[in-house]
This record gives C-alpha cells, structure tokens and sequence, in this order.
C-alpha cells in the first residue's frame, strides 16, 4: 500500500492524503470527516501527473485536476508545473504523495515548480 498521510489543520480538521489508485482504506470514527485529497494516475485523483521523462532525473508535469484546500484554509486551483526528482528510482506514486503534501502543505506552488527535489 502506498503512502498515507495524516495532517492537521489550522482549524483542527484533518486531511488524509490516499492513493485513488488502490481500495480506499477502512478507518474508524476519527477520520470519517477528514478532508480527503487523492493522488494517483487516473481522472478521479485531485492530484495527477500528465507527463513523467526518465533520463538521469525525472521530469514530471503535475496535474492539479480540482481545487484543492490546505491546512491554513487557503485553495490550490486547478494548474499545471513541473518538478525535477534528482533520484530516478523514486516511485512516481511516492512523488505524487510528496508534492500533494507540500501542496496541503501550504508550500507555494511557484517554489515547487522551481525547486529540484533531491528525494
């Protein structure tokens, strides 16, 4: 199963970070009102990719397919960029999982697009 993340929000709700491409996991009463956000490589995910290049890096063109909100309550609209992963080995789900989290995350988009990430 892949990455599943847990984050707490500004105003105390949670947001839970799943891979649309597996079954969704069966959770008890504390996160049945989470906010969900999906990743994945099909058209339900929020978060997708609609390009990868492998050579000695990756390219990936993220796909942000609906607004998503963050921890802080603000909205990431529906965009496109692109992230460089130095490691080409990394697991493109892993990837996604990490740039959906930076996004909940609140980190700018425009840093993402920008930075190289060394995973």
């Amino acid at each position: 199963m892949s990455l599943i993340a847990i984050l707490a929000g500004e105003n105390g709700g949670d947001f839970l970070l799943l891979n649309s491409d597996e079954e969704p996991p069966k959770f008890e009463i504390p996160f049945q009102n989470a906010t969900v956000i999906t990743y994945g490589f099909n058209k339900k995910s929020c978060v997708t990719a609609s390009s990868i290049l492998h050579e000695n890096s990756k390219s990936i063109q993220i796909c942000v397919q609906r607004p998503i909100p963050t921890i802080s309550g603000a909205i990431v609209c529906e965009q496109e960029f692109s992230v460089i992963v130095h490691n080409s080995e990394i697991d493109d789900y892993n990837i996604l999982a990490t740039v959906t989290a930076a996004l909940v995350s609140d980190c700018k988009v425009e840093s993402l697009g920008a930075a190289d990430f060394l995973l």
